[in-house]
C-alpha cells in the first residue's frame, strides 16, 4: 500500500516551497492538519446542532473564526500597553499595617496544623 493521499498532497506543497527538509516534517504536518480540520469540523458540527440542521459552510466559517480569535492571539500596540497601564496604576495599593516581621496566615489556614485523627481499635465497627 502507498502513502495516504492527504500525505502525498502534503509532500508536492513541501518539495514545492522547499529544497530540503527533514524526514518526520511531512508526518508532522499531516498530524497538524488533521488535528486542526478535526477540531474545525467539530466546532461546525456543534453549530449545526444547536440549529438541528446539517453542517453548512457558515458552521464552517463561524468555527474557523471562532478557533482563530481565541487560539492566534495578536500583540497589543504600545498605546493599548500604555492605557492598559495606566488604568492599573490609578488603583492604589493597600497601606501596609503596623506590624513588623514575617506575616504568616492564621492557625487554621497553616498546613503545619494536625489534619488528621486517629480511629482507635474499640471505635472501629468491623462487622466479619
Amino acid at each position: 500500500m502507498g502513502e495516504p493521499r492527504e500525505f502525498q498532497a502534503v509532500t508536492k506543497i513541501l518539495n514545492s516551497m522547499v529544497d530540503s527538509y527533514s524526514e518526520d516534517v511531512p508526518f508532522l504536518l499531516h498530524e497538524f492538519f488533521d488535528r486542526y480540520i478535526h477540531e474545525i469540523l467539530s466546532g461546525a458540527k456543534i453549530h449545526a446542532d444547536r440549529r438541528n440542521d446539517t453542517i453548512q459552510p457558515r458552521d464552517i466559517k463561524v468555527s474557523i473564526d471562532f478557533r482563530t480569535k481565541f487560539a492566534f492571539k495578536t500583540r497589543m500596540s504600545k498605546p493599548e500597553l500604555q492605557n492598559l497601564a495606566e488604568q492599573r496604576n490609578k488603583i492604589k495599593l493597600p497601606i501596609p499595617g503596623d506590624r513588623t516581621g514575617i506575616l504568616l496566615p492564621s492557625e487554621e489556614h497553616c498546613l503545619l496544623s494536625k489534619n488528621y485523627q486517629l480511629i482507635r481499635d474499640h471505635d472501629m465497627n468491623l462487622d466479619f
